[in-house]
């Protein structure tokens, strides 16, 4: 299915025109905002770095449309500013500013030459499906400011697998965005490992700006701000850049094969068990769907079997190490998720509306556990669900978590059905990439609240739309 081209010109990233330039530049100077509020403690400095931040994507998007969505893929998980004003449950972010601000523009410009085409695609229906039970759980929860922040939350990301669906209808488009998003998670990746270095870590370099959120105190995870945010990132871009790096020109192989070992450092270093797990669960599936092509396809997939056997073993020292250090990540998950399961039984269909697991464990919690969790956390304190789906049926109930479950199916399903049918290497390998990189991010979701976090949840659906039109586009596979 094609949808009618985007009024600007593609991105080329051969060289570097005016423009390119130009979001450079602006790159740079949200970065030195970026470091003046960390350095300084400044808010208002933060703020105003936020303000311009909106400002120049907003104006870019005016611009050149694809310019901007590329732009947002290369700056999303680069700079990190939170500030909360007076409610932690409803904070400002630089990521949140420049996604409005894209898909604002979007919306008026481009949703009335596409609307119908994107109507037809199984994922935005059940998008929609979602967004009406988050409007109608937030009715029934009571209408209020918390509810109406969620429920924006959600039409933002509606908004970006949108944007990014008609952005990415061109297999040119497609190829240059995974480029842009694999060479950035390098990036991330490379700053990830230095934070780890003894010598950096000994100064506690600040690589992000917090201020009025959940956690001001500073958690290592490079810009993304989380480790555990940092593994679900990496695991999302990490598969198929190793697909890029077996195909392209040498050049273009070897240079996309080393950021994949230094991505595969950096998430060594989060030290997430549901990182690796969701890793291995990807990587198994992928290199499974490659064997049912022709036997001449086979000796290619060799190097992929070889990592299989890496990333299943190194998830599983991962295990070994955490189980062995009593690290508390294991009996505060399993606490999390009895405190969840009690209040989805409290209100099983339509759940407790926006932030409902944060607002309902502290009660919940002293009913289960009394003080027995106040060496995981201070005692009366919101606890994080530390799973994306249970956070949801709390919020949502079971139909929310339903609706949401047949849209991640209506998503990878097409997915699972191109790399059968697909008959052009290249192409299959770059769709098994991706498959497997959602895959492994969808894995992770079940041990930490991945879909709640915007910076990589919005790079979860850029990539959801760059499989579904690789799904559309994969023709059918000769006979053998």
């Amino acid at each position: 299915m094609q949808v009618p081209s985007a009024d600007q010109p593609s991105v080329s990233l051969a060289g570097l025109g005016w423009a390119e330039t130009l979001v450079l530049v602006g790159l740079l100077l949200a970065a030195a905002g970026e470091s003046a509020a960390i350095w300084l403690h400044s808010t208002p400095i933060a703020v105003a770095t936020i303000a311009g931040y909106g400002v120049a994507f907003a104006l870019l998007a005016v611009y050149r449309l694809p310019l901007a969505f590329v732009a947002l893929v290369l700056a999303l998980p680069l700079i990190t500013i939170e500030t909360g004003f007076g409610d932690v449950q409803m904070t400002l972010s630089a990521d949140k500013v420049a996604l409005a601000a894209v898909v604002g523009v979007w919306l008026l410009r481009r949703l009335a030459a596409v609307r119908a085409a994107l109507a037809r695609i199984p994922g935005v229906r059940w998008w929609l499906a979602f967004l009406a039970v988050v409007v109608v759980s937030g009715v029934y929860n009571g209408i209020s400011v918390l509810q109406v922040w969620s429920l924006l939350g959600q039409i933002v990301y509606l908004g970006v697998f949108l944007l990014a669906l008609d952005m990415l209808a061109t297999r040119s488009t497609r190829e240059r965005t995974m480029q842009v998003a694999g060479l950035t998670a390098v990036v991330v990746g490379v700053l990830a490992v230095a934070e780890g270095l003894p010598l950096a870590w000994s100064a506690s370099p600040g690589m992000y700006f917090k201020q009025g959120t959940m956690s001001d105190f500073y958690i290592p995870g490079s810009t993304i701000a989380h480790a555990n945010f940092l593994g679900g990132y990496l695991v999302l871009l990490l598969p198929s850049l190793a697909a890029v790096s077996l195909t392209g020109n040498r050049r273009w192989k070897i240079g996309s094969l080393v950021g994949a070992v230094v991505i595969g450092l950096g998430l060594v270093w989060t030290r997430s068990v549901g990182a690796w797990a969701g890793l291995a669960t990807g990587t198994l599936l992928a290199v499974g769907l490659a064997f049912k092509g022709s036997l001449r396809e086979v000796g290619r997939w060799g190097a992929l079997g070889a990592l299989v056997v890496l990333v299943v073993g190194t998830g599983v020292w991962r295990v070994k190490l955490q189980v062995a250090s009593g690290a508390a990540s294991f009996p505060i998950r399993r606490a999390t998720y009895e405190i969840g399961l009690a209040a989805l039984t409290e209100r099983p269909v339509l759940g407790f509306g926006a932030s409902g697991y944060g607002r309902q464990s502290p009660r919940i919690e002293r009913m289960l556990y009394g003080d027995k969790l106040g060496k995981f956390h201070t005692p009366g304190s919101p606890l994080s669900a530390h799973s994306s789906f249970i956070d949801i049926a709390v919020e949502r109930g079971l139909v929310g978590l339903v609706v949401f479950a047949g849209l991640l199916a209506s998503i990878l399903a097409p997915g699972l059905r191109g790399s059968v049918r697909e008959g052009d290497p290249t192409q299959r390998l770059l769709l098994l990439g991706v498959l497997a990189g959602l895959v492994a991010f969808v894995v992770q979701a079940f041990t930490e609240n991945l879909f709640q976090y915007s910076k990589v949840a919005a790079m979860f659906w850029i990539m959801a739309a760059a499989l579904v039109r690789l799904s559309e586009a994969a023709p059918e596979r000769p006979a053998a």
